[in-house]
This record gives structure tokens, C-alpha cells and sequence, in this order.
């Protein structure tokens, strides 16, 4: 009998930690129009990345600046997060960053920072360009 009434409690207890649990959120961000992105960003440059560390900080060679002033070499770091830019070495970014510690930069999948390349890259570059 007493096996029995905690069998039945423990299923009980695990059916509600089960029930109870939620799902880790994924990243979720809605699409920003170029203004906005701009106006969120510190800086606005096109780079390459130069290196990229185990933990998704890449160190990129700064081109062009369309705003801010990220200087000739750029560290870019996420927030440890699912939303964080992954980036690869060798490849040109055009990225929107904020401000971060120590002379940093942040961004993430949620800014308009893709590859030069990108369709989206390349419509804001022209109009960044004018």
C-alpha cells in the first residue's frame, strides 16, 4: 500500500514539473526598417572579420563607417544568447552595433548586421551610400 501511495505521488510530482515546465524562449525579434535600425545603432560600419573567438567575439577590420566611429578595428560580441550574430572568419559584415564595455561593440540577429553579400545588406549599403 505504501509503495503504491508513492508511486502515486511521485508520478503525481513529476507530471506537474512536466506540465509546469515551459520551453527555453527562442530568440524573438521582429524585422526593423532601416531608420529604426539605424537609430538604435551607436555604429554603423562595414568590416571584415578578421578572427572570431570560441564564444562568438569577432574582430573585424573596419571599411567604411556610416555611423559612429568604430574606428580602424572593430570587437563585436553578443550577449551570450541565442540571439547572437554568428560570424565567420574571413567574410565582410555591414554591422549595426551599440555600445558595449571595455570599447566593444554589441549586436545581435535582431539588428540588420548580415552579410554584405545578403540581399538586405546590399539594399542598405545603396541607401547608406547616398
Amino acid at each position: 500500500m505504501h509503495r503504491l501511495l508513492r508511486a502515486v505521488l511521485a508520478s503525481s510530482v513529476l507530471l506537474g514539473l512536466v506540465v509546469a515546465s515551459k520551453p527555453a524562449p527562442a530568440c524573438d525579434c521582429g524585422g526593423l526598417e532601416l531608420d529604426q535600425a539605424l537609430a538604435r545603432a551607436d555604429a554603423v560600419f562595414e568590416g571584415q572579420v578578421t578572427d572570431v573567438a570560441a564564444n562568438r567575439v569577432a574582430t573585424l577590420a573596419v571599411g567604411r563607417a556610416f555611423k559612429g566611429a568604430p574606428g580602424t578595428r572593430a570587437v563585436v560580441a553578443g550577449a551570450g544568447s541565442s540571439c547572437d550574430y554568428a560570424f565567420a572568419k574571413g567574410e565582410r559584415y555591414l554591422v549595426f552595433a551599440r555600445a558595449g564595455q571595455g570599447g566593444t561593440w554589441t549586436t545581435s540577429i535582431c539588428t540588420r548586421t548580415a552579410k554584405v553579400t545578403d540581399p538586405s545588406a546590399k539594399k542598405d549599403l545603396a541607401a547608406l551610400s547616398k
